[in-house]
């Protein structure tokens, strides 16, 4: 479905009949023509997160590992992954995703 979000600004999306499981990543290429005939090419690489949310180690399944994880992005210890640990989508990893996390288990 192509939907106008804006001036010259369109969302298209394509409805899936089973959920992606096996897809982590990719390239999509689209080919857009004007109203004058011109053709673009636009290209892009993308990923998909399957993880389920609060699964930081990509086991499936939310447990107590997972929050070790969090507390050592809290800590420093290891790197931020705002796609798993941002639980609370305000663009950082805090106590307030931990919180999520532990109502999670």
């Amino acid at each position: 479905m192509l939907t106008e979000t804006g001036t010259n600004t369109y969302t298209w999306t394509l409805p899936l009949s089973r959920p992606i499981t096996q897809l982590s990543a990719g390239t999509l290429t689209v080919q857009v023509k004007d109203k004058q005939g011109n053709l673009t090419k636009i290209v892009r690489s993308f990923s998909v997160n399957t993880n389920h949310p609060g699964d930081l180690t990509g086991d499936g399944k939310v447990t107590l590992s997972d929050v070790r994880v969090m507390l050592q992005m809290l800590l420093g210890q290891v790197p931020v992954d705002l796609t798993t640990a941002d639980l609370n989508h305000d663009g950082k990893v805090s106590l307030m995703d931990l919180r999520v996390l532990l109502q999670l288990l």
